[in-house]
């Protein structure tokens, strides 16, 4: 009977394999940048074979490793931190949440949570490239191959679209791609753990090549056809590099031009700077009882601001951060 369950459950993830392979092939046939690389194919399928394998692994390792986290980070602060804090310290890290998002208590358990979370999402996600890599699971190293796919196909919709207005509505999302970029080098296993110096330098090369993606999406307002050529041509050479381990050339100097030679901003440092300056925002509020339409404007100008045309990310901020600082708002 297992046989003959993992047999179906094979042949299925074998159909969405071969579904997937094909609708690419279609996409860049309909944009004229193919053919797709056998090397893409094949990381396309032991992205699907190798899908149930990673959950069966993923989700008790996950599991696992937050009760034991979680039971590490209590006996931190219930039992070694008061041996080497004050009082009123561990009474903020260890009492109940306080009414006021104001209050000082409210901020030490908010970079509590912060720190926190932050710390368990590193240690599973370098958890998870191991057993990837250990275990032969495709399935996390590829899957950013699936949604750089995924890019094409909303590319390959403007050029079918019959309309110029119809066109500009099916605009790409470089949201996940983005974030796919940003990771690419720590999820295929080529940086050692300690060695900061090609992280540093892989982390600029994905900045320049985002900066590339985002120059190509600028130009869907005058020409959405050929964009979405250009658009789908340079995530296509993305997809084929990355399967082939080059993650420090994602795209060539040509193909990034112009677009890379600005100097990154910080993501961390933007975070920080959104934060203190809804921190700002919400005490004058508070302060001069401003009402809810002009304090909100006031954010939401704040954020756009502070991330300009990572406007994605910069929403995605603030709806981590409104519910903090504006409860009920």
């Amino acid at each position: 009977m297992i046989r003959s369950l993992r047999s179906q459950l094979d042949a299925r993830q074998q159909g969405k394999a071969d579904a997937a392979i094909r609708k690419l092939k279609d996409n860049t046939e309909v944009l004229g940048i193919g053919p797709v690389p056998e090397s893409l194919c094949a990381a396309i399928k032991e992205r699907y074979l190798t899908a149930p394998l990673a959950w069966a692994v993923m989700v008790p390792v996950a599991v696992i490793q937050w009760l034991l986290f979680y039971r590490l980070m209590n006996n931190l602060l219930v039992d070694e931190l008061p041996q080497h804090a004050p009082q009123w310290l561990v009474d903020d890290l260890t009492g109940k949440a306080p009414g006021s998002v104001t209050s000082g208590a409210a901020w030490i358990q908010f970079a509590r949570d912060w720190v926190l979370g932050i710390s368990y999402l590193l240690i599973m996600r370098r958890t998870m490239v191991y057993l990837a890599m250990t275990f032969n699971l495709r399935a996390f190293m590829f899957e950013r191959v699936d949604r750089w796919a995924d890019l094409i196909g909303e590319c390959a919709e403007v050029v079918r679209a019959p309309s110029v207005h119809e066109r500009h509505h099916h605009g790409p999302s470089l949201r996940f791609a983005i974030l796919r970029v940003r990771g690419a080098a720590w999820s295929r296993g080529t940086v050692r753990s300690f060695d900061w110096q090609r992280r540093i330098t892989l982390r600029r090369h994905a900045f320049r090549v985002v900066a590339a993606l985002r120059e190509a999406r600028g130009e869907f307002v005058t020409d959405p056809k050929s964009a979405a050529k250009r658009l789908g041509e340079l995530t296509l050479t993305i997809s084929e590099r990355y399967v082939d381990r080059r993650v420090d050339m994602l795209l060539d100097e040509g193909d990034i031009g112009e677009a890379g030679r600005s100097r990154p901003r910080g993501e961390a440092l933007q975070l920080a700077i959104s934060a203190v300056l809804l921190a700002v925002i919400a005490l004058v509020a508070s302060a001069f009882h401003l009402p809810v339409p002009i304090t909100m404007a006031a954010v939401v100008i704040t954020v756009a601001v502070v991330y300009r045309s990572a406007v994605a990310a910069g929403l995605g901020v603030l709806a981590a951060l409104s519910p903090l600082f504006f409860p009920g708002k």
